[in-house]
């Protein structure tokens, strides 16, 4: 799956949505993330990795039949994004997946 469809992928699951020239993550998303968070508690407290809550998170609202290679593009679009949202990543524009 190629970045373009990542994100086209993203956007008709509303878990993102165009804002300006850039892409910002929805409510649904937001519900989602905090889920996997919830979740995580149980075994992967300390991990610092932003991908693990992000995959769980895509699992829960694509279905673990997801292939592995699809869920690897849309974690690849997800984690700039989230990471700007939390403050941790600037983004230009251009830069924005």
């Amino acid at each position: 799956m190629q970045p373009e469809q990542a994100l086209q992928r993203l956007t008709s699951a509303g878990l993102i949505e165009r804002e300006g020239t850039g892409w910002v993550t929805t409510d649904k998303w937001e519900r989602a993330l905090m889920k996997a968070e919830v979740r995580m508690v149980e075994f992967a407290e300390g991990v610092d990795d932003p991908r693990l809550p992000i995959s769980y998170a895509l699992v829960d609202v694509f279905g673990a039949r997801l292939p592995e290679d699809d869920l690897e593009a849309l974690i690849d679009a997800m984690v700039p994004l989230e990471m700007h949202e939390e403050g941790e990543l600037e983004l230009e524009e251009e830069e924005a997946p």
